[in-house]
């Protein structure tokens, strides 16, 4: 089981869905998931998680299900995005490239 991470359609709320796995047993088993939320303050920074709990797989299913019903999008990983990103701008050219820049404050930080 991998993590899926979905955001709200204001973007300012993640929830983040990962497998639980139970380290006091003798055997550890994957039977239950841990669902991590959290604020994006700003969206060149990481979110700020403020809490989380374990619920069962079927309940995390339930909830996964529910937000995305309700708008929530999938996350995809931000370094694929902003790899993305860059390379749509490097296509606009250099003269361009270096003014949106200046304007963005996430491709600022990363230059």
């Amino acid at each position: 089981m991998e993590e899926f991470t979905l955001i709200n359609k204001q973007r300012n709320r993640i929830k983040v869905f990962k497998p639980f796995e139970d380290i006091s047993k003798p055997s550890p088993s994957i039977n239950a998931m841990e669902i991590s939320h959290g604020c994006v303050y700003k969206r060149s920074s990481k979110p700020v998680m403020k809490g989380s709990r374990v619920e069962t797989i079927e309940d995390a299913r339930k909830e996964y299900k529910q937000l995305l019903e309700e708008g929530w999008k999938i996350l995809e990983k931000v370094f694929d995005c902003i790899i993305s990103y860059l390379s749509n701008l490097i296509l606009m050219g250099a003269n361009n490239l270096f003014a949106k820049i200046l304007d963005d404050p996430l491709l600022m930080y990363i230059y």
